[in-house]
């Protein structure tokens, strides 16, 4: 199966965003995605999105066609990191243009290594997914990486992250970039929330929250 994927990921494909698809008059950009030959299944494909759409959807997109966690690739548009919350009008991207995927180093070989994956308890059996949490307008270099159950409130989530960033609980609140500036409650599950593996968790101080939402 990871055979057949590689091979996939090898060609030259066009890809529509489903995001962008269920947008109503979107204005669409074409973007072209390369791999070094260091990637996995490295190769070229070509994306129609929305304007405004998130890139991190095509960060997403890409890493599961060719089976990697998506914290092993770095996205750059002109030499310069790819924030997952820029879309093709923040960066004034325009047809054709190029977005490079590279693979991170390992630690042996360069000063970044690949970040690592927290796992939270769940249930005996409870599927899991994998999300990235940061803080708001953060590049994947600067997330942290969770696997948590499904069914699992994200509440504890929210709690080791504090525990790690040395954050206070009261002064930050998180949501869900996928579906907006909706802050999610500690008692919200990723089934309850219809999250996907590899959406990402913002975290942003309370004040600044109230902002984005207005």
């Amino acid at each position: 199966m990871g055979r057949k994927r590689r091979l996939i990921a090898t060609q030259s494909t066009l890809i529509t965003l489903s995001k962008s698809e269920e947008e109503d008059d979107v204005e669409w950009v074409l973007l072209k995605l390369k791999a070094q030959s260091s990637v996995e299944g490295a190769g070229q494909f070509h994306y129609r999105m929305g304007r405004e759409t998130d890139l991190y959807e095509l960060m997403i997109d890409y890493t599961q066609r060719i089976g990697v966690p998506l914290n092993s690739v770095r996205f750059l548009f002109d030499s310069s990191p790819i924030d997952p919350t820029h879309s093709a009008d923040s960066l004034e991207l325009e047809d054709g243009d190029s977005i490079d995927a590279i693979q991170r180093k390992k630690l042996a070989d360069a000063e970044v290594s690949e970040i690592p994956l927290i796992s939270l308890p769940r249930d005996e059996n409870e599927i899991s997914i994998t999300l990235a949490v940061g803080d708001h307008g953060a590049t994947f270099d600067r997330m942290l990486f969770y696997i948590i159950g499904r069914k699992t409130p994200l509440g504890n989530l929210f709690l080791d992250y504090w525990n790690r960033t040395f954050q206070v609980s009261e002064f930050t609140c998180f949501f869900n970039l996928r579906v907006g500036f909706r802050r999610i409650k500690p008692k919200s599950t990723a089934d309850g929330l219809k999250m996907k593996d590899g959406d990402i968790i913002c975290a942003a101080p309370s004040n600044e929250m109230s902002l984005l939402m207005n």
